[in-house]
């Protein structure tokens, strides 16, 4: 039923879309391995040297790793590995190996509650996830209405059918009048206006029919768009319990605990409450101070003359010396955090907007209940009401076939009462199936256990 919706697709595409950035910020919480590499460098310097000057040529190779770990309040740890080869010739004809390691770490500060908030990336995957779940709740919904909308749409074509089926056998019950009073107007019976009166009340019932007939054929012509070649011929009522439903909508505070589980409209309210409230403790990090701790070793060491290749390795690890590095820096580009104080007065508004919202759907949904147990007694006190008519309309039925064995009545006064006791029961049915339908709507509204 979704898949020729335009609103569905468009919503579909959202949840995808939340969905996808929900998978990246788990995904982002991973380590990031990175590699580089350089297959070949080339330099050639001369530079003085004493009286002289001194030719310098080098060939390099050198590959690298990274290692990235996002920390949960914010910052980020970074680990670098590189190792290069030179060969340099003119002067020594040797190999170099020159290992390194860095690590950095950067750290921004106040970004959340307190200076070092350790939830502060758990928080911000639950915006996503509350994104997506307001995203869904959306998708669901639209589905529920569009059952919703399409069983309503049946209901009111089986009422159409129902209708002209009674119209159809009026009209036809006319057109005998018509004839017989177009026989008694002969014979003087009767008087032009008599004949007449059942005229019009003839042509009445076949524009009733005509009308009836074009309303069923535009309908159905909605329907195959949902339904296509499996539109249902007509209405079965299901075998729903309307006691159990009349007695479960009797406790307001159960049904309306219940309603508020699956509205969308409340959900989306609080999911925006709690995004409001998670960035009521967010500091912009364009303006946060930032701290920086780096670290780098790597060795240092004269290879002699002629060192072959893997020569050098062994001369790095017997002659070379430990060269360390470590620093730490601060950083603030805005000591008065105006970026902040920007964010903090937006979530602030939107933090009030978000519990207006929660309000009036809560509001919203008590009156929606408050609807649904108003349109039960409604349509209770209407069917018991239509069932006595109906009860009425039989045993006039019964009266009139006992006039007619009797030759009493004729077969027109029969059909007519016939007519009318078809009708007092599909009158019936149309409420049986309005109360089916608010049974439909409250489960799927997750009203009912």
């Amino acid at each position: 039923m979704e898949k020729g919706s335009l609103d569905a697709k468009q919503l579909a595409a959202v949840v995808a879309i939340q969905q996808a950035q929900l998978d990246y910020a788990h995904e982002n919480r991973k380590p990031k391995i990175g590699f580089s590499a350089t297959p070949y460098s080339y330099s050639d310097t001369t530079i003085p040297s004493g009286p002289g000057t001194t030719r310098t040529q080098k060939h390099t190779i050198s590959v690298g790793s990274t290692f990235t770990q996002n920390l949960p309040n914010g910052g980020s740890v970074n680990l670098s590995v590189k190792q290069s080869s030179t060969y340099e010739g003119f002067t020594s004809s040797a190999w170099t190996q020159t290992p390194s390691v860095s690590v950095s770490v950067s750290q921004p500060l106040w970004v959340g509650e307190t200076m070092l908030d350790t939830g502060y990336q758990a928080k911000q995957l639950e915006k996503q996830q509350l994104a997506l779940e307001t995203a869904q709740g959306s998708y669901q919904a639209l589905s529920k209405t569009m059952v919703l909308q399409n069983l309503r749409l049946l209901v009111l074509r089986q009422n159409l059918l129902e209708n002209r089926y009674l119209v159809s056998e009026r009209a036809s019950l006319a057109y005998d009048m018509v004839v017989r009073a177009q026989e008694d107007l002969k014979q003087g019976l009767i008087s032009a206006q008599a004949y007449e009166s059942r005229l019009l009340s003839y042509y009445q019932s076949v524009s009733a029919h005509q009308n009836l007939s074009y309303e069923i054929t535009e309908l159905e012509k909605t329907l195959a768009l949902t339904w296509g070649d499996e539109l249902p011929q007509g209405l079965i009522l299901s075998q729903f319990s309307l006691e159990s439903m009349l007695e479960q909508a009797g406790a307001e505070d159960v049904m309306l605990s219940r309603y508020l589980l699956t509205d969308t409209d409340y959900q989306k309210a609080v999911n925006e409450l709690r995004s409001a409230t998670l960035d009521s403790g967010f500091y912009s990090p364009s303006d946060a101070p930032q701290v920086q701790l780096s670290f780098q070793l790597s060795p240092f060491y004269t290879p002699a003359n002629a060192t072959s290749f893997f020569q050098s390795f062994s001369a790095m690890f017997s002659d070379s010396k430990p060269i360390l590095s470590f620093s730490i820096g601060f950083s603030a580009t805005d000591l008065f955090r105006r970026s902040s104080d920007l964010q903090q007065q937006s979530a602030r508004s939107a933090l009030y907007a978000a519990k207006a919202k929660v309000e009036q759907a809560y509001n919203n949904a008590e009156a929606e209940v408050r609807a649904l147990q108003q349109d039960m007694q409604v349509f209770r006190m209407n069917l018991n009401l239509q069932l006595r008519e109906y009860d009425y309309k039989q045993v006039a039925l019964e009266t009139e076939r006992i006039r007619f064995g009797a030759g009493l009545s004729d077969a027109s006064m029969l059909r007519q009462k016939e007519l009318d006791a078809m009708q007092a029961s599909f009158t019936a049915l149309g409420t049986l199936r309005e109360l089916e339908y608010l049974y439909i709507q409250m489960q799927l509204s997750g009203l009912l256990s």
